[in-house]
């Protein structure tokens, strides 16, 4: 194992997470080269890397009880930090929304009620149903 706390690992999470917080751009202008903050969105593939993990790795870290808050957590920060840039217009929103279903679970999903009976009936003569 490669942490063997929870704490262990959080110290790691916590690091990952501030690396993306403080990512800066060089942006040329004609005043000269000026750096803006210019934070990267949080990915657990880039979450597993900051860890030295595999994906799967990272998943049996979240199977075992004791580091399964601390996984949770850390994608669900993952999630909830694409979601904001999405809706801020911070880079291509059908790349998040793919990234959201393939690695968060969500789904488009329509739901289509019927009111009302349905009345079938077959002809006795008819043996071509059967």
């Amino acid at each position: 194992m490669k942490y063997e706390t929870p704490d262990d690992m959080q110290v790691k999470i916590d690091a990952y997470f501030s690396a993306c917080d403080s990512r800066v751009k060089q942006i040329v202008t004609k005043e000269g080269v000026v750096t803006v903050r210019f934070p990267a969105p949080y990915t657990i593939q880039g979450l597993a890397v900051a860890l030295n993990l595999t994906m799967e790795g990272l998943s049996e870290y979240q199977a075992k009880p004791e580091f399964s808050v601390t996984v949770k957590t850390a994608k669900q920060r993952c999630e909830a930090n694409k979601v904001q840039h999405m809706l801020d217009g911070d880079g291509y929103g059908p790349g998040y929304i793919f990234d959201l279903k393939n690695n968060h679970g969500w789904k488009d999903q329509q739901q289509i009620e019927h009111s009302g009976s349905v009345h079938v009936h077959f002809d006795q003569e008819d043996k071509s149903l059967l």
